[in-house]
């Protein structure tokens, strides 16, 4: 096992027995709400799962994300995005919830996600904004995956400079 493995067991382990885990953020998914490798999130176990909500799920692959909840379909099924991302993740579901953020810390204050005034806004600004701009988010993932194709595609004669 990797040093991430065993640590992601033992987050998992934890909030799973009702404790309640503080881990270093690394990535950029979630800024400018937390900095990489500054900042920590406060995880603890999921009750309900509301739209705004930041849970840790682990992905079917295996590895582990950090992102908001913005819509919950009808079915269960959570929809869920990175603060500083544009594309959409689907097909989350309660098996993936591993934890869920109950409070930061960020550059050194501990900030709760129930009371935080500043962090309540951010929350409801982010909500906002990706409700508001979902057709032009739509777009932005289809030009997205479309690039991505390309690039797979393509990649070499593009790095080379072969036409």
């Amino acid at each position: 096992m990797t040093d991430s493995e065993v640590l992601f067991s033992f987050v998992e382990e934890t909030v799973a027995n009702g404790g309640s885990i503080k881990i270093k953020i690394a990535g950029y998914s979630m800024y400018p709400l937390v900095t990489s490798r500054r900042d920590s999130v406060l995880l603890t176990k999921a009750q309900k799962i509301k739209k705004g909500d930041v849970p840790l799920i682990k992905r079917d692959d295996g590895t582990f994300v950090l992102h908001r909840v913005v819509k919950i379909k009808e079915n269960g099924e959570y929809i869920m995005c990175g603060d500083n991302q544009f594309l959409l993740e689907k097909g989350i579901t309660d098996k993936n919830i591993i934890g869920i953020a109950s409070g930061f810390l960020i550059d050194g204050k501990e900030i709760d996600v129930k009371t935080n005034e500043q962090y309540l806004k951010h929350k409801e600004k982010y909500i906002s904004n990706i409700t508001t701009h979902r057709h032009s988010h739509d777009f932005l993932e289809i030009v997205y995956i479309l690039m991505m194709r390309s690039v797979s595609q393509f990649g070499v004669a593009y790095a080379s400079g072969a036409s």
